[in-house]
């Protein structure tokens, strides 16, 4: 479930899409296949605390918040890494942000 915060940020989203405005020259997500890190949203882990942490550290007071493998699929409300053969399906609404190198 969204909450009203987020819904107002994909409404935005859309209405600068739909006037030609910055979501037109954002490039496209990284490709099935890619190696990714997947920033994991610190609240979404239990850590809504208001701690400065940067967004692309790999762990919170010793606690992974981020996962790093293959991108394997994405689609509708779900992402599929791999990582090491273990597959990780991460509800969209988690993530915080991706990393991907430029050629991905």
């Amino acid at each position: 479930m969204r909450t009203p915060k987020q819904a107002l940020a994909a409404t935005a989203l859309l209405a600068l899409a739909a006037c030609g405005g910055p979501a037109d020259s954002l490039p496209a997500a990284p490709s099935d296949g890619a190696q990714v890190t997947v920033q994991i949203r610190r609240d979404a882990l239990g850590g809504g605390a208001n701690l400065p942490v940067p967004p692309t550290t790999s762990a919170v007071n010793g606690a992974a918040v981020a996962i790093r493998g293959t991108l394997v699929e994405r689609g509708g409300e779900w992402l599929v890494v791999d990582v090491g053969g273990t597959r990780h399906w991460i509800h969209v609404d988690s993530v915080l942000l991706i990393s991907a190198r430029a050629d991905a």
